[in-house]
């Protein structure tokens, strides 16, 4: 029980000594294993088999100290004389032609799920770190399920930072889970990991929905032939905001900092952004930024008459707001592309 071993047929043959492996001072228990096996595992003969001596094997096994423990495990071989085929005994213990137990790779990956490092694991449980690193390979593979037989009806794309690298992900719109996670995001990338589903997989996608990145939206006709080019309302609010923002920052460059016009600009940025319907037009109010009591309407008016291009700007943001308030996905996608167009036409800003 202390040791973690189910296997009623792993037996120790003698007490634990202490001997010098690997240059370091460990712990050490000496067992046999003499599973009789069921049936040849290449023929599946049972009356053929005979006994073919023992192979030994030092186990890495948890440790309760400073120093590790290793298990010297003797396992019984096996020769089928039908098939000349040699196999050993198996345990759930440890692996097959491995050396480290099951319980010391639990532990590993217990501690992968904390913020610390592969040499830090690795020296807490007397491994390499390039053992640590294949433990938690072996096991996201056991997870990862690259199936290339279907695909949702609406798909999502989106990139995140991954250690220094953006990386790609793909989910499913209807039921919210991930799909896959690509290394990379360029579009060679892509090709080459949508490609290898059919082509008849590929044409059931109705929708694709992302940013406003134009490496993913050139790409959807192509890989996607039937398929909707859905744009993310955040990603739309956010453009338009930013275009906003830089035509107000380019406005109050032009204007003395002393101001009331750019102190207000500056100070008070955010009554922009809200819609004309939220801004107090009736009851003057005390105004920090300008120092007298006025309504916001009017302060606004004032700031969008400095420039033409701010007054464009400003109304195709209002559009904007009030077409999403509508709920209108599809008028409200034309009016704000069409706004879009109209600030990008004018270089001035």
């Amino acid at each position: 029980m202390l040791l973690e071993i189910k296997d009623p047929n792993i037996i120790f043959t003698q007490d634990a000594i202490l001997e010098e492996i690997q240059g370091t001072t460990a712990l050490v228990l000496y067992a046999d294993l003499k599973t009789p096996p069921e049936c040849c595992p290449v023929c599946g003969c049972l009356s053929k088999l005979v006994r073919y001596g023992f192979d030994r094997s030092c186990v890495l096994m948890p440790s309760y100290s400073y120093r590790p423990n290793y298990m010297k495990l003797s396992r019984q071989r096996f020769r089928c004389e039908r098939c000349r085929s040699v196999f050993q005994s198996e345990t759930d213990y440890v692996r097959p032609h491995s050396t480290i137990s099951t319980p010391v790779r639990q532990m590993v990956l217990f501690e992968a799920l904390t913020n610390r490092s592969l040499s830090d694991i690795a020296r807490r449980f007397h491994v390499a770190d390039k053992t640590v690193q294949r433990i938690i390979d072996e096991e996201a593979d056991q997870h990862n399920y690259n199936q290339k037989l279907w695909l949702p009806k609406h798909l999502a794309f989106d990139e995140f930072k991954a250690t220094s690298k953006m990386s790609f992900i793909w989910g499913d719109g209807d039921r919210h889970e991930i799909g896959a996670i690509l290394p990379a995001r360029t579009s060679y990338a892509l090709m080459k990991y949508f490609e290898g589903f059919a082509l008849s997989v590929r044409q059931r996608v109705q929708t694709v929905s992302l940013d406003l990145n134009a490496g993913y939206i050139n790409l959807i006709p192509r890989l996607f032939p039937n398929a909707k080019v859905v744009v993310d309302r955040f990603h739309i609010v956010q453009t338009v905001s930013t275009a906003l923002n830089m035509v107000r920052v380019q406005v109050m460059k032009g204007l003395p900092k002393r101001s009331k016009e750019y102190r207000f600009m500056k100070r008070e940025w955010k009554v922009f952004l809200k819609g004309f319907n939220e801004l107090e037009a009736s009851k003057p109010t005390y105004h920090v930024s300008v120092g007298y009591y006025e309504t916001t309407v009017n302060l606004v008016a004032k700031c969008l008459n400095l420039n033409p291009e701010f007054r464009v700007a400003y109304e195709a943001w209002i559009i904007h707001l009030g077409i999403w308030d509508m709920k209108s996905h599809l008028a409200g996608l034309k009016a704000t592309f069409g706004a879009l167009r109209i600030l990008t036409e004018r270089r001035s800003w």
